[in-house]
């Protein structure tokens, strides 16, 4: 305390306020001396990252919001933005997350993923559309083609066709590894189920495994499009070791019918 009082060095200041909230369980002390700092000098990123720790040991969602509006205001980082968005959907106040991510302005990418877990399809897609005029990308496009089919209840051969029309051209210019594993798998599922070119969709199917091998959805898709080719053992093999790993039920209607082909049942 001594030596914080000396010149208010940062550096010092985090460690006492280890000693005070981790050996001591002085918190509000804690947390005083911190908002005091902030206060005075604005929201470090070392003081405030300190804040973060025990507002979310103690899951104070509202002080956590707080913070990392303050840090976004600071810093002006999308992962902010993003923070705060989740604690506003974990605390099921969407409406909050949405008023406050217009009020930054520019910042539609953020409002699509709200309205995607809130699988509000229809307007994500409309303001990805509107996005996508200004900042034409292949992953969003590849986006407006996942948002389209969702949006839409009757999958009408229009709707499809719309749909690969943007995956062709946008699937294989795809960049970042997460991108290129969920829409390859989305894209080639497509081309299984709805019986348009099994063998391509087994293709990008593959592709995505290649990134996440492990993952329970892809593997599904992979096996799907076995039993499609009436490769109904390899499909099984595979749907075998994922069935006890999940309660979906798509996943569980698909294991049930590769199994009864598996055995020959009609």
């Amino acid at each position: 305390k001594k030596a914080y009082e000396i010149n208010n060095d940062e550096r010092i200041l985090n460690k006492l306020i280890t000693i005070l909230y981790e050996y001591l369980h002085k918190k509000d002390e804690a947390v005083s001396l911190l908002e005091t700092y902030i206060r005075i000098n604005g929201c470090s990123h070392i003081s405030c990252s300190s804040l973060i720790e025990i507002y979310a040991k103690d899951k104070d969602i509202k002080a956590l919001i707080s913070i990392y509006k303050r840090l976004y205001e600071k810093d002006n980082k999308k992962i902010y933005l993003r923070k705060i968005t989740q604690l506003y959907l974990y605390e099921n106040k969407p409406k909050d997350a949405i008023n406050y991510i217009i009020s930054t302005g520019d910042n539609e990418d953020i409002l699509i993923d709200i309205y995607s877990k809130l699988k509000k399809y229809k307007k994500a897609y409309e303001i990805a559309n509107s996005y996508y005029k200004r900042y034409p990308n292949p992953a969003l496009l590849a986006r407006i083609a996942v948002l389209e089919y969702e949006s839409t209840k009757t999958k009408n051969k229009k709707l499809i066709d719309s749909v690969i029309d943007k995956f062709k051209r946008s699937i294989d210019k795809l960049q970042r590894p997460e991108n290129i594993s969920l829409y390859a798998n989305y894209y080639g599922y497509l081309l299984i189920d709805h019986n348009i070119d099994i063998k391509k969709g087994i293709e990008y199917v593959k592709k995505a495994l290649e990134i996440e091998p492990n993952s329970i959805y892809y593997l599904d898709s992979l096996a799907w499009g076995y039993y499609k080719e009436k490769k109904c053992e390899k499909a099984y093999k595979i749907m075998d070791k994922i069935i006890d790993k999940t309660d979906e039920e798509e996943i569980i209607d698909h294991y049930r019918k590769i199994r009864d082909c598996f055995k020959g049942k009609k």
